[in-house]
């Protein structure tokens, strides 16, 4: 079965003026100047590049993971039912842990540079992100960011690129071109989402001013597999998109070096997860340098969920950026849901290939972040149906204690794992 099969479940306006043929942009590795071809009034051609897998995600935050799926399974030519869970499972990202220490807040896995670059050294290919730096005005950086992925697929390689949902909410439910889609952000503010969403371009028609995309999110309503949108749309929603990814493309290329084999993969995913259960920041996308990660990630969000400091964090994130307790809460969710999910599905790939040890191990952190992720519910409810915030503080105290005494739990069971890890070296 194909992962096809598997997981289905205008017009442009004519250029009034063309455009130079050199822009800069800014490369995660470094700063890239790119010679591009001139847009000229009445530009002509198409490219559709052929049997890009399509993948529909499956869960709310996984658009990132299925994109990256769908770029790699463009090189791989023996493609099965389990290439995406597998690939979620190589990622490691079920065995890390990524806290922001005062905040409450998680960074969500499926988004970050750091898993494609892991991904790509198993796969013998190159991963390359390029931002777009906005010189010269909106303008000229759009017709940078166009061409760029015009210049992609001219050599057969599909486009990683964000876009905003920009959508219509009605009695708290969202509403996408493609059809009504249950509303995750329930609770927070417009103002307070990250409103992006990733997706694959594997086609672009100049003539009549159409980009065809794989989307993740659509094949919910039978559609997304090289769906055509216009080109003025997609333009729309990514002028709204944030700063962090407006204009950005990530792609997988071609390399020299061989696709590592399962056995030696085997020994590097082991490491990994190592490096991630002790908190190595290289293994992590390490950014802002406000996350801790790992056992340390565990350890300082057990110290937040403290009452007195918990109620302080609250009061803290309302002060300085307008966030309700309920938008707060709400993002916790979201970060323990993604966990949940990725155990999940990395359990699934482990059941399947027949890994028993594996998998009893994953689903023992499967069930730790399903408690978790349902206390955090309970603590939702409780601000959402109390009006006193100190009474709702009061109320949650046994919640805290339950979440903390959880989060201790997820912390022997990782530091259970590295015992067996080295007593296994030994």
């Amino acid at each position: 079965m194909s992962v096809k099969n598997c997981f289905a479940a205008v017009r442009i306006l004519t250029f009034a003026f063309f455009i130079l043929s050199f822009s800069s942009v800014n490369a995660v590795s470094g700063t890239a100047i790119y010679a591009k071809k001139p847009v000229f009034p009445g530009a002509r051609g198409k490219k559709i590049i052929k049997g890009i897998p399509y993948i529909c995600q499956q869960g709310r935050l996984d658009c990132g993971y299925v994109s990256c799926a769908m770029l790699i399974g463009r090189f791989n030519k023996q493609l099965d039912t389990l290439f995406y869970p597998k690939l979620v499972y190589e990622s490691t990202g079920g065995y890390g842990f990524v806290y922001s220490p005062g905040f409450l807040n998680f960074p969500f896995t499926g988004w970050l540079d750091e898993t494609f670059h892991w991904l790509s050294s198993l796969y013998g290919l190159s991963f390359e992100r390029v931002n777009g730096t906005g010189i010269a005005g909106e303008k000229r950086t759009w017709h940078e960011y166009i061409n760029r992925i015009w210049d992609y697929l001219q050599k057969d390689t599909p486009v990683q690129v964000f876009r905003s949902w920009s959508t219509r909410e009605i009695d708290g439910r969202m509403y996408t071109p493609e059809g009504l889609r249950p509303f995750w952000w329930e609770s927070v503010l417009k103002s307070h989402r990250p409103d992006k969403h990733a997706l694959v371009i594997v086609g672009l028609d100049w003539s009549r001013g159409i980009i065809y995309i794989n989307d993740p999110g659509c094949g919910w309503f039978g559609k997304g597999e090289y769906e055509e949108m216009s080109l003025i749309r997609f333009k729309e929603l990514t002028k709204a998109l944030p700063p962090e990814v407006k204009y950005s493309t990530r792609v997988f290329s071609y390399n020299d070096l061989p696709i590592v084999d399962e056995g030696r993969k085997s020994a590097m995913i082991e490491e990994r997860i190592i490096d991630k259960i002790k908190g190595n920041p290289l293994v992590y996308d390490d950014g802002s340098g406000t996350f801790l990660y790992g056992l340390k990630g565990i350890a300082a969000m057990k110290k937040d969920l403290n009452e007195n400091k918990f109620s302080e964090i609250l009061e803290y994130r309302l002060r300085k950026e307008g966030m309700m307790p309920v938008e707060v809460i709400r993002y916790l969710i979201l970060g323990f849901y993604q966990y949940v999910y990725i155990t999940g599905v990395t359990a699934g790939y482990l059941e399947a290939a027949g890994d028993v040890k594996e998998y009893e191990e994953i689903s023992k952190l499967h069930i730790l972040y399903e408690k978790l992720y349902i206390l955090s519910n309970r603590l939702l409810n409780i601000f959402r149906t109390n009006n006193d915030f100190n009474k709702a503080v009061r109320i949650s105290r046994p919640i805290l204690k339950e979440m903390r005494d959880s989060l201790g739990r997820l912390e022997l069971f990782f530091q259970d794992y590295l015992d067996k890890q080295l007593v296994n070296k030994t």
